[in-house]
């Protein structure tokens, strides 16, 4: 039913066609390093499956350095796997698992010449590493990618079985030739399509990744990091239905930076630039994780702050502005001091609608400025908090 040789040239010919399919998704996504272990993992076992088919050629060849290229590859695919996880694994373990899979070869090769050792040891030693690359999938961190891991995950699952399969047979009924052949006609069929299981997956993974990637620039202030404008309207929106359902407390910021012109005037817009980012790096170890943060325009910055009730979101927004006002922000070869007027609004104040939140915490904001700059001032509170502004320069 099976032909050897046929299905031996099937196998290097979806191997070859996996390989140049992950490498054009990983180019196309501009992560071309992403996959490029498993790109020569994938290589080295193809390698080491023809090195092995060579049996005429000389026995550290096809029994022994063929053992050792389909063990390195495999190895090569696990660190490409990890690295898709953010996870590393150290050459010197790669190395040691290299060394044990030529030592088994050589083993059955020369000490204890044997062709079912050195078949059962190889099947099991790469079911084990099959199993290793479902755990290292498994390990992936964005949630939103876990849900796809499952096909790449089948495919190694199938490897993994498939040769603690055939080291049970090569065990159980070592003489048999029909096991045998059937065995290795299997191998040159069950591998090649669960190979096609594995790059799908993986070219599903680094497509979501990458649209991500795609979605979170389109959403993200190129200059600070910060939210852009859409961003937090999408995000906002979210947090204001869940707030209103709930009744929950929610507060809003206009963070505005006083005197930014004469930055800008004074030591030149890159200084300005680096001094938004430091502004919102400082406004970062305010917030809690949940909270957002986004650019408004150009120097006026938006924080929407969940389950929060007045108090201590005028409590927040004043270390922010204290923060800012006692520590000069180095813009490279000098320190310059800001300082902030922050407008603060309240959603059991001014109702759970966005746009009414914006415009009565930016009335706040003009009423800071008109107050002396360098202060917090909430659109239900009179008072005024902070004191007189700081000198730019």
């Amino acid at each position: 039913m099976f032909h050897g040789p046929t299905l031996l040239i099937v196998y290097f010919a979806f191997t070859l066609l996996t390989t140049l399919l992950l490498l054009s998704a990983a180019l196309v996504a501009d992560r071309p390093k992403r996959l490029a272990n498993v790109a020569a993992g994938n290589v080295f076992s193809l390698a080491g499956l023809l090195a092995g088919a060579l049996s005429e050629w000389p026995l550290w060849l096809h029994a022994v350095l063929s053992y050792g290229l389909m063990t390195l590859g495999m190895c090569l695919v696990w660190r490409g796997l990890l690295d898709l996880s953010g996870r590393r694994l150290a050459w010197r373990w790669t190395a040691l698992v290299v060394a044990c899979g030529l030592a088994l070869a050589a083993f059955f090769a020369y000490v204890q010449p044997s062709v079912q050792g050195r078949l059962v040891s190889a099947c099991l030693l790469n079911a084990g590493l099959n199993l290793m690359c479902v755990r290292a999938l498994t390990g992936l961190r964005p949630a939103s990618t876990r849900s796809l891991v499952w096909v790449s995950a089948s495919g190694f699952t199938v490897i993994a079985l498939f040769l603690f399969w055939r080291a049970a047979t090569l065990v159980l009924v070592p003489d048999d030739p029909a096991w045998q052949e059937a065995g290795t006609n299997l191998t040159y069929f069950i591998v090649p399509l669960a190979q096609v299981t594995v790059a799908f997956g993986l070219i599903l993974l680094l497509t979501r990744e990458y649209s991500e990637q795609l979605r979170e620039a389109a959403l993200t202030d190129p200059l600070t990091g910060a939210l852009n404008r859409a961003g937090f309207d999408e995000q906002a929106q979210r947090l204001l239905r869940r707030a209103q359902r709930n009744g929950s407390g929610l507060s809003l910021w206009m963070v505005d930076a006083d005197h930014f012109k004469h930055i800008n005037d004074r030591h030149g817009h890159p200084a300005g630039d680096q001094a938004l980012r430091l502004l919102v790096q400082r406004t970062r170890e305010v917030l809690r994780p949940g909270d957002l943060l986004a650019r408004y325009g150009g120097e006026e910055f938006l924080v929407l702050l969940d389950n929060v009730d007045q108090e201590a979101a005028l409590r927040a927004a004043e270390r922010l502005r204290a923060s800012i006002a006692q520590t000069p922000m180095p813009l490279g070869s000098q320190w310059v001091n800001l300082t902030v007027s922050i407008g603060v609004s309240d959603a059991l104040v001014a109702g759970y609608a966005l746009s009414d939140l914006i415009g009565r915490a930016d009335a706040a904001v003009y009423r800071a400025k008109a107050a002396g700059r360098n202060r917090v001032v909430s659109d239900g509170v009179p008072s005024v908090v902070g004191g007189p502004a700081a000198a730019v320069g």
